[in-house]
């Protein structure tokens, strides 16, 4: 097939990606896993076509352990966050370097504002709590208020008895 006659608009060369600095490197062609021809053509979405063989490849795409975006198939790190998508990558990312995978240290960034929230939400339990505590207290001392009031009644009732007792024995006691 002529080179030539190609519609440049139309066709994309797929170029290694450089996941870090989000540059393409324009001077390195693909070559066909099939025929090892430069120049494989894609449509960016993951299909290649080589002009040379005739050969189509469609890759799926790898999700990100740390952040879930969907990444080329044999993408070495996340385009989102850097974290290495494999262990090889895995390995090559620690040499020389120190400190914690970014998505922990984006979680841990993220501690401050849980910290923060969870404290709101236990002082919004605790005013619950409080509050039910309250009306349990108002509720029991009413009731204690009700009890003081029916052991007045029975005490002036039972006092009120007792001297019309006392009255009625004392006029039997006149009258006999």
């Amino acid at each position: 097939m002529d080179g030539s006659k190609r519609d440049p608009l139309v066709e994309r060369r797929a170029h290694f990606y450089h996941p870090k600095d989000g540059l393409y490197n324009p001077h390195v062609d693909l070559t066909c896993p099939a025929c090892a021809a430069p120049g494989l053509i894609t449509d960016g979405q993951g299909h290649f076509h080589c002009d040379y063989c005739g050969t189509h490849l469609v890759t799926d795409r790898t999700e990100c352990p740390a952040c879930g975006e969907l990444n080329d198939q044999g993408a070495d790190i996340c385009s989102n966050c850097s974290e290495p998508l494999s262990i090889v990558a895995s390995v090559i990312d620690r040499q020389g370097t120190t400190g914690r995978p970014l998505w922990i240290r984006r979680l841990r960034s993220q501690v401050a504002d849980l910290k923060e929230s969870e404290a709101r939400a236990s002082a919004d339990r605790f005013e619950h709590l409080m509050d039910i505590d309250r009306r349990r207290q108002s509720a029991e001392a009413e009731a204690v208020a009700g009890q003081r009031l029916k052991d007045r009644n029975i005490l002036f009732y039972g006092v009120a008895a007792a001297l019309v007792i006392v009255f009625i024995i004392i006029l039997l006691a006149a009258i006999l």
